[in-house]
């Protein structure tokens, strides 16, 4: 989480990347032609808007005490993830995976935020007791092995944020020949650059949110948000 404060670039930053990709991914919902790419628009919708929320701890931790929980968002957006993947499988292309990778990234940094959480605050409940470095190490494995498992999603995300921003400057539209279901798929010049800006603002802002939870395996990663 960031503010504006102490984190200015990365909060403006990140606040404008989801803001851009949040009026796309709204302007893509309203256009979808069938019930189905309609849900697959709006599930967009919805996690640009949690994007948005998720920048700063005072505007996340309410939501989460108002849903339920920090599980409660792992859980929402697992289930996301499992339909972008059919959808991925229904109608293939990389465009379609790549929204799936994006999906399945989202679950694994609320997952690893609600870890890390808890972890802090047993941390803290402990600090002044006789194990309080044992338990330090426990928090250092346990994120460890989050920054393993992200590695791959980074990886994707960036790959993603890549092909958005190529697409925003060639011009070209993708997939012509196998249009993916997730999305309504841009055939007008201007639309094509806009809905590749808004892949790489949504992928990018991802990618540079999360750096943190690789600092574990690659500490330089923790001085990624000035």
């Amino acid at each position: 989480m960031f503010t504006l404060t102490s984190t200015p670039v990365t909060f403006v930053g990140l606040l404008i990347l989801f803001a851009w990709s949040l009026v796309w991914s709204v302007w893509d919902a309203v256009k979808a032609p069938t019930v189905v790419t309609k849900i697959s628009t709006w599930i967009h919708v919805v996690m640009a808007a949690t994007m948005i929320v998720m920048v700063a701890k005072s505007w996340w931790k309410p939501l989460v005490s108002a849903i339920g929980g920090p599980t409660t968002p792992v859980i929402i957006f697992a289930v996301f993830t499992a339909w972008m993947v059919f959808m991925a499988a229904w109608r293939s292309s990389w465009s379609s995976w790549g929204h799936a990778a994006m999906f399945a990234a989202m679950v694994w940094h609320l997952a690893a935020m609600r870890n890390m959480s808890s972890l802090m605050a047993e941390h803290s409940h402990m600090a002044h007791s006789p194990m309080h470095g044992d338990h330090t190490m426990t928090v250092d494995a346990a994120m460890h092995g989050y920054a393993v498992v992200g590695v791959p999603l980074m990886v994707a995300l960036l790959a993603m944020a890549i092909a958005g921003l190529w697409r925003a400057v060639s011009g070209r539209a993708e997939h012509p020949d196998k249009v993916p279901t997730c999305h309504v798929v841009a055939t007008d010049p201007v639309a094509i650059r806009l809905s590749g800006l808004a892949d790489f603002a949504m992928a990018f802002g991802m990618f540079w949110m999360s750096t943190g939870l690789l600092a574990p395996i690659m500490p330089f990663m923790a001085h990624l948000h000035p």
